[in-house]
């Protein structure tokens, strides 16, 4: 090979010098037009391609070359024809997250080496590509990336030229490698670089690497797999991408991944034109991760989000096998006076100590989790085909546990008899939500709370109110705020990067008979005796005592807090006064208070909502549609709404998984709210499932028990504080990555 091919090639895989020379320039003339100008010159006339992308990675602009790569005849043509359709620029879907991954850690990447799709055919090409992430000058807020791209196809597929490639190897991620399977069946390594043998420990004096010999160093369990990804790649003529276990020849166990394209030569001779890359380091990152999200740090427990997660799982097989389960929700007595009196060293080890008993008891196929701070919650699976049956396993069980806490427990220097309340719940996977089982096993639980603790209740149907009790429960509503009977509880909202943003407001009645009783336990009862609007008002005027605290507080005054307004209260002509009364008595920044409003309500009168919206948003607070999806007459006028926000309502979002048309109308949603400049907000998230499709259609806001129910203000605040210093929900990801 030539000098001049050589330079050519260094020039086609590694363009790192003109990149940095670009950013620097780029960063030299930002102050002047006429140098702006040239600038747009000497990047028109490059032969590398240069582009800039949105965070999301939707093209902004490109130079001619990188047009010419991309087999489009003008900027705008590339531009109308990527537009939507980032997803596809590469051939291995995890490369885009690679590549935002890799730029969010370093600010820059040099000679990322990838296999992409250009042109209305799709057509496949090998490109080098460098780029680096944009901030602002003053903020410091990533803005944008922007990059050079150098098309190497030709390189890519010259695997015979032996110097080219020595060259490509050493801006490759491992090893590179061509397989070929012979007219006959047979497999062959052709070729395989240093940094390939390097990876398996093979000795570089033996010319030839013997394929069968690679094959023994792969770990028993995971062959079948690697043959199934190889016989998929030949008989399709697709990728093979697959990740397994080796032991090298050096001892060493590593995880590998193979990616490699295959080229068919005719006559049934099928070449593969790849590399092997270690993903030790990244699939150890990957188990720690997965524990981590999934696991209490204290008591090492499954955490809320695998018990929801897991509970969903158990209603459907329940429905599907028709046996019953049982969730046991299990609080210790008197923590927080332990806390107060020995301090919360002592309350953790009495913590780690109740999850080792709670384990033994329950033994093995069910699971133990902590649910947050003293709460505790027992998932027992298949305990019978009728509920005769599972209450009877349930009631064993409860009993064990509270004989489990009869023992004292060392505390250090100190010995504490500890015990608990336990209410639980059997289910059949008939009509039940997870957040039902959890209500309803909690509800049982405050139940044994009031009657003197150190015990425990099934949840009976009969606490259901029957028609003759509706009457007695009127007559307490009417009383109800006069007694301070009623209280809120905060479920936290969280925004796409893992951070709490503030929480939906939710009001509680601490009835001196039934317990704590959800809204759905009495806001209908309440309109329909007249009480509603008091109530609303009552939310509304402790939602701005909240506001006013939070903002007095550093670590919470950007904390926002929604509050839903009933019709009655709504259309009150007073209503609009009465919130810049509050605003005013409690010295609240408005921005922060989000109103929540039905679609049935804006339905119902359109200009007279209008008319009091318009009146609301000039108070400075934030309007948000609620429960969105389920009417259809507001559709039309959404656009002269002064909306903040869409909440989608929660029935779509459970659905959206089982339901092709919930989740077509999910994504219509958030497609119509980004459309409008509206925020979107989706409750009763309870998987991971659904906060991955709806993180990849737009979301902005999540609420739901995959992340927390409603909680007391306490809580909320030190779930605010812990999430702020890298302990709440996402933390853990992030310590991590």
């Amino acid at each position: 090979m030539n000098g001049q091919a050589a330079l050519l090639i260094v020039f086609a895989v590694g363009g790192s010098a003109a990149c940095v020379v670009i950013f620097l320039f780029l960063k030299l003339v930002k102050d002047s037009v006429n140098d702006r100008l040239r600038l747009s010159d000497v990047i028109g006339n490059l032969n590398e391609g240069f582009y800039t992308t949105t965070l999301d990675g939707v093209l902004i602009s490109s130079n001619p070359a990188m047009v010419a790569i991309c087999g489009d005849k003008s900027e705008q043509d590339l531009i109308a024809r990527v537009s939507g359709n980032a997803g596809e620029w590469y051939v291995d879907q995890s490369r885009r997250e690679e590549y935002k991954t890799l730029l969010a850690k370093y600010g820059k990447i040099e000679k990322l080496i990838s296999e992409v799709r250009v042109g209305d055919d799709k057509r496949r090409i090998w490109i080098s590509e460098n780029a680096r992430l944009v901030h602002s000058l003053t903020t410091g807020k990533p803005l944008y990336y922007e990059g050079t791209v150098v098309d190497i196809t030709d390189t890519v597929k010259r695997f015979e030229e032996q110097q080219r490639l020595d060259k490509l190897a050493s801006y490759v991620p491992g090893g590179l490698f061509q397989l070929k399977r012979t007219q006959a069946g047979r497999y062959e390594v052709i070729y395989s670089s240093s940094g390939f043998r390097d990876l398996l420990d093979f000795p570089h004096s033996i010319p030839q690497f013997d394929v069968n010999h690679f094959v023994t160093l792969i770990h028993p369990d995971d062959l079948p797999g690697y043959y199934a990804a190889l016989q998929l790649s030949r008989r399709n003529m697709v990728q093979w991408s697959h990740d397994f276990r080796v032991v090298t020849d050096g001892g060493k166990s590593k995880w590998l991944k193979v990616q490699a394209t295959p080229e068919s030569t005719g006559e049934g001779i099928v070449l593969w034109h790849g590399y092997l890359q270690d993903i030790t380091a990244s699939k150890a990152d990957e188990a720690l991760i997965r524990l981590l999200a999934f696991t209490d740090t204290l008591t090492r427990l499954p955490n809320r989000r695998f018990l929801v997660d897991r509970l969903q799982q158990t209603i459907v097989k329940c429905g599907h096998s028709g046996t019953h389960a049982a969730v046991l929700f299990i609080d210790i007595d008197h923590f927080k006076a332990l806390n107060d009196a020995l301090g919360h060293d002592a309350g953790d080890m009495l913590l780690v100590q109740i999850a080792q008993r709670l384990q033994k008891v329950a033994g093995k196929g069910n699971i133990v989790a902590r649910l947050a701070g003293d709460e505790f919650v027992v998932l027992l699976n298949d305990i019978g085909d009728n509920e005769v049956m599972a209450r009877h396993c349930v009631g064993g069980v409860a009993e064990k546990i509270l004989g489990a806490f009869s023992t004292v427990f060392n505390l250090g220097k100190h010995e504490h008899q500890a015990t608990c309340s336990i209410g639980a719940i059997t289910f059949d996977g008939n009509s039940i939500s997870v957040d039902d089982i959890l209500k309803f096993a909690d509800s049982s639980m405050y139940e044994v709370k009031r009657s003197g603790r150190n015990a425990f209740k099934i949840f009976e149907q009969s606490q259901l109110l029957n028609s003759e009790d509706q009457s007695l429960l009127a007559d307490d509503l009417k009383h109800a705020i006069e007694r301070g009977q009623l209280s809120l509880r905060y479920q936290p909202q969280i925004d796409r990067s893992g951070a709490i943003i503030g929480a939906e407001a939710l009001v509680r009645w601490n009835h001196p008979k039934l317990g704590l009783l959800a809204p759905d336990r009495f806001m209908q009862m309440a309109e329909e005796i007249g009480q509603i609007r008091e109530i609303g008002q009552w939310v509304i005027e402790n939602s701005v005592k909240t506001l006013s605290i939070w903002q007095g507080k550093q670590s919470l005054s950007t904390m926002r807090l929604a509050a839903n307004v009933s019709p009655q209260q709504f259309l009150d002509k007073s209503f609009v006064q009465e919130i810049r009364r509050l605003v005013k008595l409690y010295h609240i920044s408005p921005g922060y208070l989000t109103l929540e409003l039905t679609e049935r309500l804006i339905e119902r009168n359109r200009l007279n909502c209008l008319r009091v919206m318009e009146g609301l948003k000039s108070t400075g607070v934030r309007l948000s549609l609620d429960d969105f999806g389920t009417g259809f007459s507001s559709l039309a006028h959404l656009n002269e709404m002064p909306l903040d926000e869409i909440k989608i309502d929660g029935k779509f979002v459970t659905d959206m998984q089982n339901r092709s048309k919930d989740a077509a109308l999910v994504k219509s949603i958030l497609a119509l709210a980004e459309a409008l400049g509206l925020d979107t907000v989706a409750e009763h998230v309870e998987t991971q499932a659904q906060e991955e499709f709806l993180q990849t259609n737009g979301c902005d806001i999540f609420q739901g028990y995959l992340y927390n129910g409603a909680m007391t203000l306490s809580d909320f605040e030190d779930a605010v504080v812990r999430n702020a210093i890298g302990t709440g929900y996402q933390a853990d990801i992030a310590k991590v990555a």
